[in-house]
């Protein structure tokens, strides 16, 4: 897939163009926070139909001040606080067919979160991402589980080394262990390096195949599905 990002850079909200060059139309790419009107045509957990149009026009606000808007939007708005607070009922789940391999992780993630008193999510972010790259180190190379072999677990106690599939599958599976709704996610990284600067003042990057990503997303009250980037050396 092959598309192309135009930022214009302005007061709050932000605009971006997304163009598709040589991608197909089954999915919209979008970038988080941003306001989706009529147009589209959502799905489930958040997912958008793809659009029929060449481009796809969005606004946002960037995510250093999301969090203050969706704060202010919340408290202006009860019943949206209200859908937005729904999915926090997945934290009484139990993990889903958790493997017994599992154990030790689960018990360490308990003895943290009662030790260091970790309740919020960015402290428990904070320990997932120092224990994954103190223990694990990223390598595009790394070697894929044998078959029949949990590939988390090889991921973690094994190979210890991986890219951002292991790491962010790993992500997802603690933070569900600290009782936190998560989940894995596949898309596009766009980093600040890949954008040039067009003369009517708008930013412009085209990303590719290489530029394809994992991250893990955690519900927060109030925030909706937050992005957590776990892999080393890429920027939150």
């Amino acid at each position: 897939a092959v598309f192309a990002f135009r930022l214009r850079c302005a007061a709050e909200p932000q605009s971006l163009t997304v163009e598709r060059l040589n991608a197909g139309d089954a999915y919209t790419y979008a970038p988080y926070n941003a306001y989706w009107n009529d147009y589209y045509t959502l799905n489930g957990d958040g997912a958008a139909d793809g659009q029929t149009a060449q481009d796809d026009v969005f606004l946002y606000y960037p995510r250093s001040i999301a969090k203050e808007m969706l704060a202010a939007r919340a408290e202006g708005d009860p019943a949206c606080w209200t859908a937005w607070r729904a999915p926090t009922r997945l934290r009484q789940q139990p993990l889903h067919r958790r493997a017994r391999c599992y154990d030790d992780l689960q018990a360490q993630c308990e003895t943290a979160a009662k030790e260091q008193k970790l309740t919020d999510p960015d402290d428990i972010t904070a320990y997932i991402r120092t224990w994954l790259n103190t223990n694990c180190r990223y390598d595009t190379n790394a070697s894929q589980a044998p078959d029949g072999t949990d590939p988390i677990h090889y991921f973690l106690y094994e190979s210890k080394s991986g890219y951002s599939v292991q790491f962010a599958s790993a992500a997802t599976l603690m933070f569900r262990m600290f009782g936190l709704p998560a989940r894995y996610v596949v898309g596009y990284a766009a980093p600040q390096s890949l954008f040039t600067q067009q003369a009517d003042g708008s930013w412009h990057a085209v990303l590719q195949d290489d530029n394809a990503h994992a991250w893990a997303e955690v519900y927060i009250d109030g925030q909706g599905w937050t992005p957590m980037e776990m892999t080393p050396g890429v920027l939150v």
